[in-house]
């Protein structure tokens, strides 16, 4: 099993490590939105968890937006909102995986 922080720490360590320092906010001065699709998967043969022997699963960040900017003022919603890059980030891989895995 996993937990939310260990979700959350992978997270951030994909964001400090493998995006570049370009566009960052400046710490303890700015913030940013940050919103990411983890994969996890556990070994085909093994997909439950039991008490003596919990299954070791593979975590992985497919996919990463961060930011407050995105649109211009002519595509800014009636209610004056933006979308962010971190959520078009979210809903574009909810799409995706709904086209590629349908139910």
């Amino acid at each position: 099993m996993w937990t939310a922080d260990e979700i959350a720490q992978l997270c951030y360590e994909h964001y400090g490590i493998r995006l570049p320092k370009k566009g960052k906010p400046e710490p303890n001065h700015e913030w940013t939105l940050l919103a990411a699709v983890v994969k996890i998967q556990s070994p085909a043969d093994k997909a439950c968890d039991t008490p003596d022997k919990p299954v070791q699963v593979t975590k992985e960040v497919v996919s990463m937006g961060t930011g407050t900017k995105c649109i211009g003022q002519s595509k800014m919603r009636k209610n004056g909102t933006r979308p962010s890059p971190a959520s078009i980030c979210l809903h574009l891989v909810s799409y995706l995986c709904r086209r590629r895995h349908p139910q």
